[in-house]
């Protein structure tokens, strides 16, 4: 659970505005200061990507541009086609995860998040409100392929733009991948795969996320 979303209303929009509103700010000031120094223009983009995603976190989930599965899975701007599957931001990271010892502990929290939310997604789908046409896709970053796979997932080749997307996300991914490892660790980026499936077959593929979701919540 975010403890952020259980704060009075008012505080969450009050609070979620003003960081909205800074990172707003900051983007305008970099791409001014890109076009007039355009050789810092990338630097600084891997600098303020991470930035403005931990500021705009809040303000697009009570808008509901980010839609949660779990507390550490979200769909951005879902529709009746495509559902893209992201992994919690550092926003969430830090209303989350805090406190959770790095290394295997956080890497067993995370999954667990991950399978609660995929569960989330199979009562959608049984209820209607998913089509079972619908395709559910997200970076394989998630998990492992083995795990990818063992899951019911297909790998494909990762669109360009979602791998220039990863890119400049590479800061946020890298402390996260190191944290969950509890060195430093960088993550491939070239190796980087979508793990797709259908919702019909997520759905039909439930008894095993169940089995996998009570074994690391119990084991």
């Amino acid at each position: 659970m975010n403890t952020f979303y259980t704060w009075p209303k008012a505080v969450q929009w009050i609070l979620a505005l003003l960081l909205f509103a800074a990172g707003a700010y900051l983007t305008g000031k970099v791409i001014i200061y890109g076009t007039e120094h355009w050789l810092f223009y990338i630097p600084l983009l891997l600098l303020i990507v991470p930035a403005i995603q931990f500021a705009f976190t809040p303000f697009f989930r009570l808008i509901g541009l980010y839609r949660y599965l779990s507390p550490m899975l979200l769909v951005y701007a879902p529709n009746e086609k495509v559902w893209g599957l992201h992994n919690g931001t550092s926003f969430d990271y830090l209303f989350v995860l805090r406190g959770t010892p790095a290394g295997a502990p956080l890497r067993r929290r995370i999954l667990t998040y991950y399978l609660e939310g995929l569960l989330h997604l199979t009562d959608l789908v049984e209820k209607g409100e998913v089509a079972e046409e619908t395709l559910i896709k997200g970076s394989s970053y998630f998990f492992s392929e083995r795990t990818a796979k063992r899951l019911g997932f297909e790998l494909v080749e990762i669109p360009s733009y979602e791998k220039y997307n990863l890119y400049f996300n590479f800061l946020d991914l890298l402390w996260k991948y190191s944290a969950a490892y509890k060195t430093l660790r960088f993550p491939n980026l070239k190796e980087a795969k979508t793990a797709q499936v259908t919702a019909g077959a997520l759905l039909r593929n439930r008894p095993q996320l169940e089995r996998l979701h009570n074994y690391l919540k119990n084991g």
